[in-house]
């Protein structure tokens, strides 16, 4: 999926209250698309993944689509996945 498209469809992502498992869902696509996830939490109960231009790029519509829902956003300073 293209980058900028795939980043408007994240931007302001609060993610759908209604979803389950959201953190263990957005982990498993993102483990489709990366060897060894570089990942870990901030003092702010936030996870974080490396590699957004790198899943992003491979990724469905649906897919960007659904870690919207999901509650997954995109940390444009870090180049990240972030989710809370």
């Amino acid at each position: 999926m293209d980058i900028e498209k795939a980043k408007t469809l994240l931007d302001g992502n609060e993610g759908n209250l209604n979803e389950k498992n959201t953190l263990l869902r957005g982990l498993q696509i993102l483990a489709k698309y990366l060897d060894d996830m570089d990942h870990g939490f901030s003092s702010d109960e936030e996870i974080w993944v490396d590699g957004f231009e790198e899943t992003i790029g491979q990724m469905t519509k649906e897919e960007v689509i659904l870690m919207a829902k999901l509650g997954w956003s995109y940390d444009e300073d870090s180049d990240i996945w972030t989710h809370y």
